[in-house]
């Protein structure tokens, strides 16, 4: 699903005001992208953080997600915006996918929805 108002403004980690679109991620397992595709989000093997649960994705393959790092059994979860492209080196030496801040919760995030 694409919304009319399908973009949204926020901060970037450099400090700069930025902006994305949005297309929502099916629930449906017979569509072309599933919400299932997106597990990788999560998965640390990937470059994922777990804990973060993909629902949208933006046309230059950025994800939205649900960020439950705070409170994994919480049901208000923080929206984040995770870099496909982005990377930072984890104590561990490990890498993982940069995750910027959007909004402090689902209905935050879709009252910044713009045309």
């Amino acid at each position: 699903m694409i919304p009319v108002d399908n973009i949204f403004d926020f901060t970037n980690i450099y400090g700069e005001v930025d902006e994305r679109d949005l297309n929502f991620i099916s629930f449906n397992t017979d569509e072309a992208t599933s919400i299932y595709d997106y597990r990788i989000i999560s998965n640390p093997e990937y470059a994922g953080i777990p804990h973060l649960v993909a629902f949208a994705v933006c046309a230059n393959g950025d994800y939205i997600c649900f960020d439950y790092r705070e409170n994994p059994n919480g049901d208000n979860p923080k929206v984040v915006l995770v870099y496909h492209d982005d990377f930072v080196e984890n104590e561990d030496g490990t890498s993982s996918m940069v995750v910027n801040f959007v909004a402090d919760n689902f209905e935050e995030f879709m009252a910044r929805l713009h045309e």
